[in-house]
């Protein structure tokens, strides 16, 4: 009751099953989604305003900053590049021998860089992309503010 199968179709048979799936799309995550077959775009370079790599640097040599307007151009600028850019705005101070002057500048630039931090949200960034940090750095002879992106 069975078949007899020829030998040649055994041979061919295979082979002929083979080269007929050959010409077939294998189906994989792109053939429901098209988009993803697409390459992503490559990003924009974030801005840099200065040479440290830094967006802004505000400078507290000189008693009461005027950043505002900076600050908030070079947030428009990078949020128009990137939408969900991270702000780090680090409090610089000098580092000395002795630690109390260094707290006490430490102090004094940490109220300006809360300052800052309170600007970037008046200037619409949320404050989950905001981080705060502080630096002591030797060779510095004033306190800084630097805001940086990544």
């Amino acid at each position: 009751m069975f078949f007899q199968v020829s030998p040649k179709i055994r041979l061919f048979g295979p082979l002929l099953l083979l080269a007929s799936l050959a010409g077939c799309k294998l189906i994989d995550q792109t053939t429901f989604n098209p988009a993803l077959a697409k390459k992503p775009v490559a990003a924009a370079p974030l801005p840099v305003l200065n040479q440290d790599g830094a967006l802004l640097t505000i400078s507290l040599a000189k008693g009461e900053p005027d950043y505002q307007d900076q600050l908030a151009s070079a947030v428009k600028q990078a949020q128009a590049i990137k939408p969900d850019i991270e702000f780090d705005v680090v409090s610089l101070v000098p580092q000395t021998g002795s630690t109390q002057p260094t707290w006490d500048e430490a102090q004094k630039v940490t109220k300006w860089a809360r300052r800052v931090a309170d600007q970037l949200q008046r200037d619409g960034v949320n404050p989950g992309q905001i981080a705060l940090g502080l630096r002591a750095v030797p060779g510095l002879d004033h306190g800084e503010i630097r805001v940086y992106v990544q």
